[in-house]
């Protein structure tokens, strides 16, 4: 046999860039429309409904709790709170894909500014006391090669970090 097994591959991780700026970040969340709304109509012809909960391909569309399309809007991965006062993340439509477009034709043109940059702008979440234990015990079974971990009760997979 050809292999050399005293060398393993190495891996690169990628170089951080640092933060995106505002105007880069803008400008992808609106190239990455037709992606979403191509990802919802998958969904949609594979379980013949809207995405609701974890099943959401795009995070731009799901179903209401009434079954009726919601739309909402991400930057830098954040949601876009249109309402401040109820800081609500999906607004009920009529026509999710139109209604979608056609928010994106207005933040391209300008509008919504003040909220695309609060969204933007807001920390991010620290994990709880719960997750850093749990990435611990999950960076303590990969140190010792383990193939699972348990946490809390839970028996999770080293490798997606997911119940098995």
């Amino acid at each position: 046999m050809a292999v050399d097994f005293s060398k393993g591959m190495t891996r690169k991780a990628p170089k951080s860039q640092g933060r995106m700026s505002y105007s880069d970040a803008k400008q992808k969340s609106l190239d990455n429309l037709d992606k979403a709304i191509d990802a919802v109509h998958k969904h949609i012809k594979k379980f013949g409904a809207l995405p609701t909960g974890n099943q959401m391909p795009a995070g731009l569309v799901k179903a209401g709790a009434e079954g009726e399309p919601c739309i909402g809007w991400r930057i830098a991965n954040k949601p876009v709170h249109f309402n401040q006062e109820s800081k609500d993340a999906y607004y009920p439509c009529s026509d999710w894909e139109a209604d979608l477009r056609a928010l994106a034709k207005e933040i391209a043109a300008g509008k919504h500014e003040d909220v695309l940059v609060e969204a933007y702008e807001r920390k991010t979440k620290e994990p709880t006391e719960g997750m850093r234990e749990k990435r611990e015990a999950r960076n303590a079974a990969k140190q010792r090669g383990e193939a699972n971990f348990t946490w809390n009760g839970n028996t999770y997979s080293v490798k997606t970090g997911r119940k098995v």
